[in-house]
């Protein structure tokens, strides 16, 4: 029969990571500590929101506790150890008697917190940074001069470079990704931003390649002709600019010119020699996008013939 045993000391660290006995109880402690306090229950997630002493501490020690569970895992078992028992501290003691929040707490999370948590501390130093006189009854003048030194320090560049991560990784899911080179929805980087026109169309490019605007009409990768109307574009000689509408003598068409111009005259889209001079392909493109496309079709023709 087998008899019950007691966990011996290597599985009690193998579980708690490698930090030694002590610095675990005082993890627990703060841990539990934290949770049974008012401050678990009025947690505070959004930096812009912090406007007094006590927004700090609800915004601070979530950081915290999230830092203190993932240093379990790591080798620093002196720094685990301030910050479980700063943990516990914010947790018993009124905000208004802490002195340095910044100084004190913040500073483990951007030292030792997960990726995730360290980026939002340092997102909510360069928002706290940018509005320093709305939060003068929030911070004191030691963590103020703090928050700036901080945000001097990074840059804001780590923010920026996040944030337009997140932008690409939206933009990858709703299938717009963009690639350098072969395949991709956006149109070649040289069309990019332009306005552009083939002789008889204009056609506005967007700056991410991701939009063509011509004859009224948007066209994105959304577009169920957005492939025939990328391929055309890139296979096409296009000139710079939009064209402008000129009576000639004969008193009721038009001539192009390579001319900027502010207004789009155009009453329907181009082809591949010039995205224009196939019959087939803008008549098919406004009927599968506009749902109308029977009398553009017919307008279409008329000017063909004319």
């Amino acid at each position: 029969m087998a008899r019950f045993s007691p966990s011996t000391a290597a599985h009690y660290g193998a579980a708690f990571g490698e930090v030694s006995e002590s610095t675990a109880d005082a993890i627990s402690v703060a841990r539990q500590t934290y949770d049974k306090s008012d401050l678990a229950k009025k947690s505070l997630y959004d930096h812009t929101q912090v406007r007094t002493r006590d927004d700090i501490a609800r915004y601070v020690a979530p950081k915290l506790r999230i830092t203190i569970a993932s240093m379990k895992t790591g080798s620093n078992d002196s720094a685990a150890a301030k910050a479980a028992e700063q943990l516990r501290y914010i947790s018993v003691t009124p905000a208004y008697k802490i002195g340095d929040f910044v100084g004190n707490n913040l500073s483990y999370v951007l030292k030792y917190g997960p990726t995730k948590d360290k980026l939002d501390v340092k997102k909510a130093i360069a928002y706290w940074a940018e509005n320093d006189r709305k939060l003068q009854y929030a911070f004191n003048f030691k963590e103020m001069e703090a928050i700036r030194s901080l945000a001097k320090e990074y840059g804001l560049e780590e923010v920026k470079r996040q944030a337009k991560s997140e932008a690409e990784a939206e933009l990858k899911a709703a299938g717009y990704e963009q690639k350098s080179s072969g395949g991709g929805n956006a149109l070649r980087s040289d069309l990019r931003g332009k306005t552009w026109n083939d002789g008889q169309y204009t056609y506005e490019i967007g700056s991410d390649g991701l939009s063509v605007k011509t004859n009224g009409k948007t066209f994105t990768p959304d577009s169920s002709a957005w492939a025939k109307v990328k391929s055309n574009l890139e296979a096409s000689s296009l000139k710079s600019g939009s064209l402008q509408r000129r009576a000639s003598s004969g008193g009721g068409t038009y001539k192009p010119t390579t001319e900027v111009a502010t207004t789009q005259s155009e009453d329907t889209p181009p082809t591949e020699e010039g995205l224009t001079q196939k019959a087939w392909f803008w008549p098919a493109v406004i009927l599968g996008t506009t749902g109308v496309g029977i009398g553009a079709y017919f307008l279409f023709t008329k000017k063909s013939d004319s």
